[in-house]
């Protein structure tokens, strides 16, 4: 499974997309700095509920740094893998 992120000036969105390509699960955040790693934990939360353990982080060219790394660190600390 894949968890691919984009990102507007307002929103993070984050999907859950199986291997077929089928989205499973979608989410839109607002963009608050400190409340990205508590957004990561509840998509993350969610996942592993659908059946999510081991993922691929798909970012979208976004760099791996601020929002997106602590989004991902959320993810793992839902218990999601890498």
């Amino acid at each position: 499974m894949k968890i691919k992120i984009s990102k507007s000036n307002k929103f993070l969105f984050a999907q859950l997309i199986d291997e077929s390509g089928k989205t499973l699960l979608g989410k839109r955040y607002a963009i608050e700095k400190d409340k990205s790693t508590s957004s990561g934990k509840d998509f993350g939360a969610s996942a592993f509920k659908s059946g999510a353990k081991k993922i691929s982080f798909d970012r979208n060219k976004n760099k791996y740094h601020g929002m997106v790394k602590s989004f991902a660190d959320g993810l793992r600390e839902a218990g999601l893998e890498f």
